[in-house]
């Protein structure tokens, strides 16, 4: 259970952090 909540936390940070990179990115 804790496993699958990592997962799905380590997912979410990744597409978040994509998503804040990109419009870092754009601004420049």
């Amino acid at each position: 259970m804790i496993a699958k909540y990592s997962q799905i936390s380590a997912k979410t940070l990744i597409k978040f952090l994509v998503s804040f990179g990109f419009e870092v990115v754009s601004q420049k």
